[in-house]
């Protein structure tokens, strides 16, 4: 009778343990927020995870470790070189207080990696994911303040760009126009 009830047991265990680590509903999105310039310099032209396509504002299936492998394909869409440019990604599931919710930056600085990264000449790409030590951190805080790190929804923030000539733009949206 006790091995009945501990085979059981060990049955319904990895079947929870099982069900933990299926795939979950995920949701990238743009921020509702209004951005600071009409100008545009950049744009996001893809989002992947995994290798798989996925359409802002539309739910789809990803395992427990989709923002390790997040994807953002961004192309310069201005007539300028572009030399460092950055934009924000927000995760509404964890509060920060007072409106607040906890955000990463995701930047590409041709200066500080030259082997790595050239400036982006217009009509140029380049494929970017969450920084590693970025996304330890905000495991942390999502642990901390949320008791978990399984987060479900990504929210794109407006981004800034540094020209090669030395001009800028602050407040840009990455949508595509």
């Amino acid at each position: 009778m006790t091995q009945r009830i501990l085979i059981v047991v060990t049955v319904v265990l990895l079947f929870a343990s099982i069900a933990t680590s299926q795939e979950m509903n995920r949701l990238v999105d743009w921020q509702p927020v209004v951005p600071g310039s009409d100008a545009t310099a950049l744009e996001i032209v893809g989002i992947t995870v995994n290798q798989t396509i996925i359409t802002t504002g539309q739910p789809f299936s990803a395992g427990e470790d989709w923002l390790d492998k997040l994807t953002f394909k961004v192309r310069n869409t201005s007539d300028k070189t572009i030399s460092l440019f950055a934009f924000g990604v927000a995760f509404p599931e964890i509060e920060l207080g007072g409106g607040r919710t906890a955000m990463l930056s995701i930047p590409y600085d041709a200066e500080k990696n030259p082997p790595k990264r050239q400036p982006l000449s217009p009509g140029s790409e380049v494929e970017l994911t969450l920084p590693p030590d970025q996304l330890a951190l905000l495991r942390q805080v999502s642990m901390k303040r949320i008791g978990t790190i399984q987060l479900t929804r990504v929210n794109i923030l407006p981004g800034l760009v540094n020209f090669a000539d030395g001009s800028k733009l602050g407040g840009i949206s990455l949508r595509k126009t």
